[in-house]
């Protein structure tokens, strides 16, 4: 197997996880596009309204709509941690602790490879070629997994 099927394989594995990653910051940009229209409402003076309007004040609109926000992170950050734990388990089947820390860093901690270069304070070359042996050893267990899934 080439190293483009490789990449391949662990896009689709981590598919799921990183579609949920996405729709989080999705939800915080709209959290924080809510928080900043709702500090920009000025306050109503209600002295001259009759005491019996029935227009919704624009302040509990925005509320309701940020509860709406709120709820929809608090599930899918549920979701995350659940496809998190499940991913750390099958990444702890790497022989080497060197690939477990790189495939976690790059697939679930969304780490480049300068990054990389940091956190394990290794220079490039070194990085490329542990990462090029953690692509390899976990797209391998994935085909197993998913061969077994099949026959079994």
């Amino acid at each position: 197997m080439d190293a483009k099927e490789e990449i391949k394989i662990l896009e689709n594995h981590f598919k799921e996880y990183d579609d949920i990653c996405n729709q989080l910051d999705e939800q915080r940009y709209k959290w924080t596009e809510l928080k900043n229209e709702l500090y920009g409402i000025k306050p109503i003076n209600y002295s001259g309204m009759p005491s019996g309007s029935s227009g919704k004040d624009m302040t509990l609109i925005f509320l309701e709509r940020i509860e709406e926000v709120e709820n929809k992170m608090r599930c899918l950050n549920a979701r995350k941690l659940e496809i998190q734990e499940k991913h750390l388990k099958e990444i702890n089947y790497l022989d080497s602790l060197d690939s477990r820390r790189i495939i976690r860093e790059i697939f679930l901690n969304h780490h480049n490879t300068s990054d990389l270069e940091k956190l394990m304070n290794y220079n490039r070359s070194n990085i490329y070629k542990l990462r090029k042996d953690a692509y390899s050893q976990f797209a391998n267990l994935i085909q197993k997994w998913t061969t077994l899934d099949s026959i079994g």
